[in-house]
């Protein structure tokens, strides 16, 4: 009869480094989905547009800021409500604004669809203006600027970032295998 070994880290070790086909495998399989996956996922595409938002009731002290409020609305229903080429919820999502200091919001529009990116970044910032005078009463203290217009859509989705997730997928494929040996060894081991 076969003695059991005695369970220690070391004797683990020795374990895995008898396994070590189980986790080559392990990772070629975790490297061929991790792949697979990152090539299936769809490429993103990311538009930028900015604007400028100026109070002069701000600038001459009789105001606080509203920059944070006027982050948020352009961020609301307000701007699908103004839109004549209707956005639907999706487009709502599919953009985030970043207030830079002194009322510069900066438009950033994501979809897998080249143009949709781009139609969605120009329409927010076209229609600013409209949804700061509809929630706004002394909307005539703001001036709304458009200071870039989307032209283009960069790709979010790169070779890199794709590699990337290939190889977190295979570490992990790894990882379940050496855990998978740590259950087999833990309980044919002695304790």
């Amino acid at each position: 009869m076969a003695t059991k070994t005695k369970f220690t880290f070391r004797n683990y070790i020795k374990e895995l480094k008898k396994s070590w086909f189980v986790l080559v495998l392990f990772l070629i399989i975790g490297g061929l989905v991790g792949t697979w996956y990152a090539f299936k996922t769809p490429t993103q595409f990311e538009a930028t547009s900015k604007i400028f938002v100026h109070n002069s009731m701000v600038d001459n002290g009789t105001a606080t800021s509203p920059y944070a409020q006027i982050g948020e609305l352009l961020l609301s229903d307000s701007i699908i409500a103004n839109t004549d080429e209707k956005l639907n919820e999706s487009d709502l999502s599919e953009y985030t604004i970043v207030e830079k200091p002194y009322g510069v919001f900066t438009i950033t529009a994501t979809s897998t669809d080249y143009d949709k990116a781009i139609k969605t970044a120009n329409t927010i910032v076209e229609k600013a203006s409209n949804a700061i005078a509809s929630v706004y009463d002394d909307a005539k203290d703001y001036h709304v600027t458009i200071l870039k217009r989307a032209t283009n859509a960069d790709s979010s989705t790169t070779t890199r970032r794709r590699a990337v997730s290939a190889a977190i997928i295979a570490a992990g494929a790894v990882v379940l295998a050496m855990i998978i040996i740590f259950i087999k060894f833990d309980y044919c081991s002695d304790k």
